[in-house]
């Protein structure tokens, strides 16, 4: 249920209990920072224990800062509109986290979501594709800031 396009309004037990199959569970330690799994790559994370901060987002491997602090506690969802973009619509801007206490989180693998969406039609119409959209328009204005600012400190007028 805190996954909206995951819940029981798009997807029956049968079908959840079948993504839950796909889950990992994770540890972190206190300090350590997390971008995306080796493994599995990139997907939602459900705080089971602990907390976590967003730092910001990596890109070239040089982190900036977020413009807001958000931090994240038990089953509190990670990365749930994030997740439904490509990876490379989000490449150099990357989502990282520092976990603040050892924590133990549920992992939802991007691809197991893709496969859920991809069936689920009405899940994609009436929820995923405005969180996709939003992730979109969030993005193309930290872009385009970018941009300015760049200009402006290059003594250049936007």
């Amino acid at each position: 249920e805190m996954v909206p396009y995951l819940s029981d309004t798009y997807l029956t037990r049968k079908e959840q209990a079948s993504l839950a199959f796909k889950c990992v569970y994770l540890e972190f330690s206190r300090g350590e920072t997390f971008e995306k799994h080796p493994r599995y790559g990139r997907g939602v994370m459900v705080m089971k224990q602990g907390s976590c901060i967003s730092l910001g987002l990596v890109g070239s491997r040089i982190i900036r800062e977020a413009r807001c602090l958000k931090t994240y506690s038990i089953d509190n969802p990670i990365a749930v509109n994030d997740t439904l973009v490509e990876d490379s619509f989000l490449a150099g801007n990357e989502p990282l986290y520092r976990f603040m206490s050892y924590s133990l989180v549920i992992f939802i693998p991007q691809s197991a979501i893709f496969e859920v969406l991809k069936d689920k039609k009405m899940a994609w119409k009436n929820c995923a594709r405005w969180r996709y959209l939003r992730t979109c328009l969030i993005k193309w204005s930290r872009d385009r800031n970018d941009d300015v600012h760049m200009e402006t400190c290059s003594g250049r007028e936007a």
